[in-house]
């Protein structure tokens, strides 16, 4: 069996928004309290505000993809029940170093794109 080289996430910022919303679609596919976030009329995930994705997109991700796949569960689950995203502030703390101690971004909400047939592209999908 060979190995596959898969850049880090770092490498690959493009591709976090995306990634986000199949994380979600997941989380949501566990835990169904969770389809109160996604709009009804289009099936799509909730906003996300503009300062949390410029949060996500800044930080190093040193867990790589994992990491990202349970900062978006976390997220889900403090958010059950809700009828939008609610951030914990350990998730903020977490990814916070990055801006070291600069003030947040605008509170901007900014849409996030949809996978076409609900998965990502195939070298996300790999696990070890």
């Amino acid at each position: 069996m060979g190995t596959a080289a898969v850049p880090p996430l770092s490498e690959h910022r493009s591709d976090i928004p995306r990634l986000f919303t199949y994380f979600l679609e997941q989380c949501s596919e566990r835990h169904p309290d969770l389809q109160r976030l996604w709009r009804p009329a289009t099936h799509r995930p909730p906003p996300v505000r503009m300062s949390l994705m410029e949060e996500l997109l800044a930080f190093d991700w040193p867990g790589n993809v994992r990491q990202l796949r349970n900062v978006v569960e976390r997220l889900a689950l403090a958010s059950m029940g809700a009828s939008r995203l609610k951030v914990p502030e350990e998730v903020h703390d977490e990814l916070r170093p990055k801006w070291s101690g600069a003030p947040p971004p605008t509170d901007a909400t900014v849409l996030m794109p949809s996978h076409p047939g609900g998965t990502p592209p195939k070298e996300h999908t790999r696990s070890r």
